[in-house]
Order: C-alpha cells, then structure tokens, then sequence
C-alpha cells in the first residue's frame, strides 16, 4: 500500500500519527523543512525554495511530461500557489513567477482562481470584527482571543493573516 503525503503539517498529522504505520511505501511532497513530526521514509522531496506544493506538482509534471486531462488542474495547482503565496504577497521565488505563467498558458483560469478567494460580506464583517480587538504588545506581536465557538477556523485564518499585512513579528489570533 501506498501513501502520498503533500504539504505536511501538524493538523494533518495529528489524525494522521496512528495510521500512517499501516502504509508500506510513503512519499513526502513538501516545501516546508522536516522537524519533529515528519513522517520518517527514505521516499521525500523536499525543497524549501518554492512556493507551495502546488509549484513542486507542476515542476514534476512538467518533468515527467505528465499532461492533464482537463485543464482545471492547471487552475487548482495556480489556486494553491495563489493561496500559499498570499495572492503573489509572500515567499514569491523567480520560479514561482514562471510556474504560475506556465499555468496560465497551460488554461489555468485566473478568473475561477480569483472566485475561490472572493469574499463573503458578512464573513468579511464578523472577521474584522475579530481584528477590531488585536491587543498588540511592543507593536511586534498582534494577539486576538476571540470566542472559538463563534468564530469559524477560517476566519480565525483569515484574521491572523490579515494582521501580517502590518509590520509585526507575529500574529496570534486564538
């Protein structure tokens, strides 16, 4: 049996740590540097150097001459380098502007990408709503508690990344 592992991260290891065992080849695709909890396999690719795992599947393929069936693959891998990258905002390599141009002449659909990532008025309310109460201390750390059973996790993302837009070391939105 074989399992695929892409975009590592604690969330999906927690559920993952009891039943990755039962697997007996593993591969890891990913673009964030091991620690503690990465998946122990002799099978990784791991490059630090680019933007997404998004940019990391295009990049093999390419390599592998791999073409999609339909070109919305092209258009959910530009969707997981727009989202990693913050909209073009945030860890941007040369390779990553080539990446997201190849998908584009591939039929990636810039349009479908930007309606993943419109907004909800009232999500977009309730959400700065949350950023209203940041407390920052020494204006190097935003940290936000808000009610967790009246904020969804997206928006609790959403607010945590928004207070990355200013100058801080850190956003904590809890």
């Amino acid at each position: 049996s074989l399992l695929i592992v892409v975009d590592v991260n604690k969330s999906f290891m927690t559920p993952m740590k009891n039943n990755y065992k039962d697997f007996e080849n593993i591969i890891i695709i990913d673009h964030h540097l091991e620690d503690e909890n990465t998946i122990k396999t002799k099978n990784k690719l791991i490059m630090k150097e680019v933007s997404s795992c998004s940019e990391i599947l295009f990049w093999l393929l390419k390599k592998y001459k791999v073409k999609p069936s339909d070109s919305i693959y092209y258009t959910y891998l530009l969707t997981g380098i727009e989202l990693d990258t913050n909209e073009g905002k945030k860890n941007v390599y040369p390779s990553t502007d080539l990446c997201r141009s190849e998908l584009k002449i591939r039929g990636a659909n810039d349009l479908v990408v930007a309606s993943y990532f419109s907004l909800d008025f009232e999500q977009d309310r309730r959400v700065h709503k949350l950023i209203d109460e940041t407390v920052w201390k020494n204006f190097r750390y935003g940290i936000i508690v808000g009610n967790s059973e009246e904020y969804t996790k997206e928006e609790i993302a959403k607010a945590a990344d928004y207070l990355l837009k200013y100058t801080c070391e850190a956003a904590i939105v809890c």
